[in-house]
C-alpha cells in the first residue's frame, strides 16, 4: 500500500465520520444536531487522525461530566438513544441534564442496531454524545463550552499541553468569576482572532493559569500557532 492510498483511506474514514454525523443530527433536534454537526467540522477541519481527535476530546467531556454529578452514559449509547428517541432536547426547554435522564432511564437502546454498527458509525454517535454532555457541561458550570472550544484540546495536546479536567474545572471557575461567559473567548485570544474583549480575557486567563498551573498565555498562544503552522 502506497502513501496515496493511505491518505485516502484517512479521507474516507473522515468523510464516513461526517456522513454519520449529519444523518444522526436530522434526528436529534436543532440544539443537539448543530452542535454535533458544527464540532465534526472543526474536528476534520484540523487535518489530523479525526478518531484520535473525537475520542481526546471524549475523554475530557466524559471527565468533565463525572465532576459535576451529571448522570450520563457511555458517548455512543447516549448519541444512539438520542437518534431512538420521540423526544428532543426542545421538549424539556433546553435543560440538557433532564434530556440525560431523560435518554438514561427512559429510552431502551436497540442493541441489536447498536452491536451491527460499523466504526465510523459509532464515531458519529460518539459525537453526538459529546454535542450533549457538553451542553450540560455548560448548564452546570453556567459558561458556554463551544465546538471551537473543545478542538483546542487536541491542537494543545498534540503539541505537548495536557491539562487535566479538574485543573480545566479550576480555570473555567476563575474565568467565569472575571467576567468571561463563554470558552468561545478563549478560542478567541490563542487564535488571535474574533470580535472578543482579548484583553479582558487575556487577564482573565493569565490569572486563571497562575492560580492553577505553571503555564503562561504564551505557552498556549505558541502551541496553537505551532499547530495551526503545521496543519
Amino acid at each position: 500500500m502506497g502513501i496515496g492510498d493511505i491518505f485516502s483511506g484517512i479521507a474516507s474514514v473522515g468523510a464516513a465520520i461526517v456522513g454519520a454525523v449529519v444523518s444522526i443530527a436530522e434526528h436529534v433536534g436543532p440544539m443537539i444536531g448543530e452542535c454535533a454537526k458544527v464540532i465534526m467540522e472543526k474536528i476534520k477541519d484540523l487535518d489530523i487522525d479525526i478518531p484520535k481527535c473525537i475520542n481526546m476530546i471524549g475523554d475530557i467531556v466524559e471527565i468533565l461530566t463525572k465532576i459535576f454529578d451529571i448522570d450520563s452514559e457511555q458517548q455512543e449509547v447516549l448519541g444512539a438513544k438520542a437518534e431512538q428517541a420521540e423526544k428532543t432536547v426542545e421538549d424539556f426547554d433546553n435543560d440538557t441534564i433532564a434530556y440525560i435522564n431523560y435518554l438514561k432511564n427512559e429510552i431502551q437502546l436497540d442493541k441489536e442496531k447498536f452491536n451491527s454498527l460499523s466504526q465510523e458509525e459509532k464515531l458519529g454517535y460518539k459525537v453526538t454524545g459529546i454535542a450533549i454532555e457538553s451542553q450540560a457541561i455548560s448548564q452546570k458550570m453556567d459558561i458556554e463550552i463551544t465546538p471551537d472550544a473543545l478542538v483546542l484540546i487536541p491542537k494543545l495536546e498534540s503539541q505537548g499541553i495536557n491539562i487535566d479536567a479538574r485543573t480545566l474545572v479550576k480555570i473555567f471557575e476563575v474565568l467565569k468569576g472575571e467576567g468571561i461567559q463563554s470558552l468561545n473567548d478563549v478560542y478567541d485570544l490563542l487564535e488571535g482572532k474574533g470580535d472578543s474583549d482579548r484583553i479582558k480575557t487575556g487577564e482573565a486567563l493569565t490569572k486563571a493559569l497562575t492560580e492553577n498551573t505553571d503555564l503562561h498565555v504564551s505557552d498556549l498562544k505558541d502551541a496553537v500557532r505551532e499547530f495551526n503552522d503545521n496543519h
